[in-house]
């Protein structure tokens, strides 16, 4: 029998002899795993009992171990992921790292009897505590009153996990913040080019693992095992949200915590000059992959260097198209960029596969284009952490419009617009034309059914309507920050003026600064509300420019220069800057 998941020891009901430090300590029973009765519970699906059944009698499982068993017991293939992950996501199931490979074990309910094997008691108390206690000693909650804490302790579950259990997989969501309170835990990132993961930290007492993602919603970028026997207080993200939300000394401490991690961390090994295009299916057969492909080829030609184009999780699709065996995963296309068609490993989560192959794409070409579906949401969340631009590509139709929209929004709260460029794509295909619902879209793209992107040489081989497309984002890669100025058409308030040779001026301006600008118009009313005759009515010119981190910064003070001279030269009451979506009047 596998050995029982235990909590750790409370003196929630403290005895006489508890106060020598010798006294039995007796814990409360955890809130996850299965008592003996629950395999005869007619509660649990029967996929569900049919493996705890064969798990409860044998040693940690392989992926492949419960596979085989799964297909001779006559259970449908697609059906097991979603059964283990259901179990996981209950408790019912732990995943360990034994000797390199992942294997399943069941957890099992219990309580625990410990002594203090004659440590003097003042160090046996500050290791058997009761949730209330161990929550007031931590500077995280150190500003909580008692009720305060007890109501924290009353939604926090206690959990014990083996050696070599994971608590937080890389590249996979968690929905929970843990603290240790007991037992240490391996901070490692797995990587493709090395034979075993790096260990990047290690959490002992009192430390909090997966607060991160917790805040930005973004998965995991290293895994949590345990090093030893570990106990720990989790808690559900929405509950620790609440959290920092009722509570600023919480957020107050953690956004301290997170200061100091970030100073003390090395980060990951990651080429400086690598940079990933990611594309996002809002929905199938938009051909994101022709799309990705014509974005390698004109990288190739217009930028040079080690480019790729893959598409994930899995790229089977690419192995037909380039004709790839199992012995090659690799096409070196005579336009100039590699096709990476790999197959994943199965004794790895696919998630952990993705993010593998990613961390060696960046590392080993310049540039790397992403395609993958929107159903992909933890290796999108994984990759959207290191894009210089995600395009989101949809079918020209009304349901299509929404889910980029959903997405965007997503997006934007995962990723900084000073770093990352976010693009929409709305795309006929053979099935959907475009419908006059105004759609805005940075890109609308005719269907061409003689459109064949593998076999395209150069960008001239490209539609023109796709061609424009690729040129621009290749334009804009490591360009990621918006800047706009606004040209008025009136002078003295309102009085209508020539601004060409304003409009010209800007462009020069810009483009000496970020290497190209572009202008169009705006048909806008009561854009000026001036003090002297109300709301003013005109067309407004807006030069664009876009520009990097760096640029911007070292630019910035002589765009509002050059601003300030041309509201006086204009004679206007204000003008305005946009940068990155946020407006400035002048």
């Amino acid at each position: 029998m596998p050995e029982r998941d235990e909590p750790p020891p409370s003196k929630d009901e403290p005895t006489a002899d508890a106060q020598s430090g010798r006294a039995t300590r007796r814990a409360a029973q955890t809130q996850t795993g299965l008592t003996a009765l629950d395999l005869l519970s007619e509660a649990l699906p029967p996929p569900q009992r049919l493996l705890i059944g064969w798990l409860a009698r044998r040693k940690p499982a392989t992926l492949s171990e419960v596979s085989d068993f799964w297909q001779a017991r006559g259970q449908a293939a697609q059906e097991l992921q979603p059964t283990l992950d259901a179990m996981l996501e209950k408790g019912l199931l732990r995943q360990a790292i034994v000797a390199g490979e992942v294997r399943y074990r069941v957890v099992f309910q219990g309580r625990a009897q410990r002594t203090g094997v004659g440590l003097p008691s003042a160090l046996w108390e500050r290791v058997d505590q009761d949730r209330v206690s161990f929550l007031s000693s931590l500077a995280l909650f150190r500003r909580l009153a008692e009720a305060q804490l007890r109501a924290l302790a009353d939604q926090m579950d206690e959990v014990r996990y083996q050696r070599g259990d994971v608590l937080v997989w890389q590249g996979k969501s968690n929905d929970r913040v843990f603290i240790i309170k007991s037992g240490i835990v391996a901070i490692t990132h797995y990587s493709a080019d090395a034979a075993t993961p790096k260990i990047l930290n290690y959490l002992q007492q009192g430390e909090i693992i997966g607060e991160y993602s917790a805040i930005s919603g973004s998965v995991p970028s290293a895994t949590a095992t345990a090093l030893s026997t570990v106990y720990a207080l989790s808690l559900k993200r929405e509950a620790f949200l609440a959290l920092l939300e009722q509570h600023a000394s919480v957020a107050l401490e953690l956004a301290r915590i997170l200061a100091a991690r970030l100073v003390k961390s090395e980060g990951r090994a990651r080429a400086e000059s690598a940079r990933l295009i990611v594309l996002i299916e809002a929905q199938a057969g938009v051909g994101a992959s022709d799309l990705g492909m014509a974005l390698a080829l004109s990288l190739a030609a217009k930028l040079g260097g080690r480019i790729a184009y893959t598409h994930m999780p899995r790229s089977q699709r690419l192995a037909e198209l380039f004709g790839l065996d199992d012995e090659l995963d690799t096409f070196a296309h005579a336009a100039g960029y590699d096709v990476i068609a790999r197959s994943g490993n199965p004794l790895v989560p696919p998630s952990v596969c993705a993010t593998l192959m990613a961390d060696q794409l960046l590392a080993c070409y310049e540039h790397v284009v992403i395609s993958a579906s929107a159903q992909a949401e933890d290796l999108l969340s994984y990759l959207s952490g290191y894009a210089d631009q995600i395009v989101l590509v949809g079918a020209p139709t009304a349901e299509s419009a929404v889910q980029i929209v959903a997405l965007g929004s997503a997006l934007r709260r995962q990723v900084s617009a000073e770093r990352v460029g976010l693009f929409s794509v709305l795309r006929e295909t053979a099935l959907e034309k475009a419908e006059p619902i105004g759609i805005s879209a940075d890109f609308i793209l005719p269907h061409d059914p003689a459109f064949a992107a593998h076999l395209a040489l150069t960008p001239d081989d490209l539609p023109e309507a796709i061609r424009h497309f690729a040129a621009t984002l290749v334009d804009r890669l490591g360009r990621t920050n918006a800047i706009s100025l606004y040209i008025p058409t009136t002078i003295d308030v309102n009085a209508t003026i020539d601004a060409t040779p304003y409009v010209e001026r800007t462009l020069a301006f810009l483009g000496e600064r970020f290497g190209g600008a572009t202008t169009t118009a705006l048909q806008a009313r009561g854009v000026w509300n001036s003090a002297e005759v109300g709301l003013v009515g005109e067309s407004i010119h807006i030069v664009r420019s876009y520009a990097s981190q760096a640029d911007l910064n070292a630019h910035l003070p002589s765009i509002f220069d050059y601003v300030e001279a041309l509201k006086r030269e204009l004679r206007q009451e204000a003008m305005a800057i946009e940068i990155n979506q946020k407006l400035m009047l002048i």
